[in-house]
This record gives structure tokens, sequence and C-alpha cells, in this order.
């Protein structure tokens, strides 16, 4: 599928679709006017009312973005479609084999003026954390990351992990959130192992030193104290693929103040060494200015399993450069879905473990 590009950098008062028509039909640029109570829209040179548009929510599977054209003598109407599947995952099945399923369509379209290129990303990353908190109890995975910290870009480190998501009942805790990771490269902290489990505000991460030197060496730590801190940009707690979600979110709606970006969506990609296609969302701050944290930001939701599989951001291009600097990158390999992972595999003394 062709790119598909919203543009709030045009004149006041518009918003522009770039995209390819369908059937092969080539190119075509679409603009959407609106001052005051009247809008009206612009394609190949034609120009008419465009009515206003509600959202749709019919059930159906699969993860698609479609951009479809209507036209009906001179009007012209461009609608987002942003489907993301709900299919039901159970212990120990892969995806593809959860045959009924609960289906969520997030239908965007280009209303008024107003319209900010991020609400259609915003509703979706609030339906993913959603599903994400009613589905998905617990996974395993290996993340690969490089964080830009202290002048340098670190890793890139490959750490297998354990997640458990917390439950709760009536607002009392049942499960609490609990992570175990074991690192595997590089060579000078292979085989450190940390584990966390959230039963309060004052837990502590468990953190078994690794490495070639000293390797047996188990401290507890405050997840936000200095030395837990060292090498990574963001505490345990803040750890996995539902924080990732809710990060967006909340840096998404702090940036709708303001319309200075650029959004590209792009589905069916094949992504180096992951097994399934997935669709880039990509956001753009052109200039640099005090409230945006970053320049570039992609994000690559997993087509079959419906998560981000992957995410990257950037900061603009150094004095003399041309190239973006990569401030973070996170990659979710070998991600399995609710694998029912049990208690004791968050408890220090567990068998395959190595604290002491």
């Amino acid at each position: 599928m062709a790119p598909l590009s919203f543009n709030t950098l045009a004149s006041p008062g518009e918003s522009e679709f770039w995209g390819r028509g369908a059937g092969g039909e080539g190119d075509f640029h679409h603009r959407v006017c609106g001052q005051g109570g009247d809008h009206w829209s612009e394609s190949r040179g034609h120009r008419s009312t465009l009515p206003s548009l509600r959202s749709t929510l019919p059930h159906t599977g699969g993860l698609l973005l479609h951009l479809r054209r209507h036209t009906m003598t001179v009007r012209t109407t461009v609608t987002i479609i942003l489907l993301i599947s709900t299919s039901a995952l159970v212990h120990a099945e892969p995806p593809h084999a959860a045959t009924a399923g609960r289906s969520s369509l997030l239908t965007a379209t280009a209303e008024s003026a107003d319209s900010h290129p991020l609400l259609p990303c915003l509703e979706l990353a609030r339906e993913g954390f959603e599903r994400i908190e009613q589905e998905i109890r617990d996974y395993t995975c290996v993340l690969e990351k490089r964080e830009w910290i202290d002048g340098k870009l670190t890793g890139p480190e490959r750490i297998f992990a354990k997640v458990r998501h917390e439950r709760s009942d009536d607002d009392q805790m049942v499960t609490p959130f609990g992570v175990y990771m074991k690192f595997l490269e590089p060579e000078g902290v292979a085989g450190r192992e940390i584990l966390f489990v959230k039963q309060s505000d004052q837990s502590k991460m468990l953190v078994r030193k690794g490495g070639k030197r000293f390797a047996f060496l188990t401290v507890s730590l405050d997840p936000t104290s200095r030395m837990a801190m060292l090498g990574n940009r963001y505490p345990i707690t803040e750890f996995g693929i539902k924080r990732l979600v809710q990060r967006m979110i909340d840096l998404g709606t702090k940036e709708l103040a303001y319309q200075e970006c650029k959004v590209d969506i792009r589905s069916s990609l094949d992504v180096a060494d992951h097994q399934h296609a997935c669709t880039c969302i990509e956001v753009t701050h052109p200039i640099k200015r005090d409230p945006f944290q970053y320049h570039i930001a992609r994000i690559y939701l997993d087509e079959v399993l419906n998560v981000p599989v992957r995410f990257e951001s950037y900061d603009w291009p150094s004095e003399g450069s041309d190239q973006p600097v990569l401030h973070e990158e996170y990659i979710y390999r070998d991600l399995k879905l609710n694998v029912a992972l049990s208690d004791e595999e968050f408890e220090s003394d567990y068998s395959t473990y190595k604290f002491r």
C-alpha cells in the first residue's frame, strides 16, 4: 500500500493529504479547508461543499490501513480507516490460531480545519492500550535497545525478559506488575539478572551483576536510584510494551496544543528479522522548538499480534550535519503473548535464577 501523509504545515485552515488512487489511477492530492461552519474539499481541481462525516464502527478482522475515495458529482471524501484486531489470545496458543475475537475499527475523517494529524494515532493508541490491559496477561521477549546517554549512544544490548502485567479486582491488586530480565549481550554484562515485583511504591529491584568479574554479586536497589539508572533512560517500572504505549499517549496528548507536525502511515512493511508485516507510524516535527521532545519518532505495529514491536526516536541533526541523531531504539523480538508465567518465576529463588 502506498504511503499516506497528513500535513498541518499547509496554510491556516487547511489540511492536506497525498496518496495513490485506487486501482492504480496514479497519485492524487486532496485538500480539506474550513472556515467557521463551512467546509469545502478540493481534488483534481474540483471544489464543493463537504458535509460533516461521522465515525463508524463495523466489526471485521485483521489490521487494515485503507484509503477510500468516493466521488459523487464533484464531491470528494477522504476517509482513513485504521483497524486493529482484538482476536482472542489464549495460553500458549499462537495469535493466528485464534478464530474468535473482538475487533475495533477507528475511522478518522478530515472533518474540519481544526483536525490535528495526531488524533487518529492517539485513538488507535488508546484502543491498543485498552486491549493490552484487558487481554494480555504476560509475555516473554528478547529486547534489543540502544539509548543516547551522557553524550553517547549505548548498546546495542540484548535482554531476555519476562513481563507480567498488574491485575486487579474491585480496585484491589490481585497480581502485581513483575519483570525478570537476563542480559545476553554485550559480553561485559552478559549473565546480569534483574528482578522487580511492584508490591508497593517502596518495592526494590534485585540485581545480580553478571559480566566477567564478581558476576555473583547481588544487590537490592531503589528502581529510580542513581545506581539503578546508570546506563538507562527509564527505570524498570517503565519497562514493556504497555508502558511504551502509555508514554506515547501522554506525549501525543500534550502535542495536541501545537499544529506543527507531519504524520506518515505505511502498512505491510517487511521489518528486518521480524516474522510479521508491520504498520509504521512516523511523526515528524520539522522545526526544533522547546515543546517538542524529538525530531522524528517511529512506532511499528505488528499486524498479526497488534502490539508495538519497535520504537525509535531521533533528535534534530547536529550543526553541520543533515542526519537526525538516534536517541532511543527498542525492538521486541521473539514476542510471545499470554504464556502463563507462574508466580514462582517472579521469586528470587526460582530454579534457573542465580541471585544470592
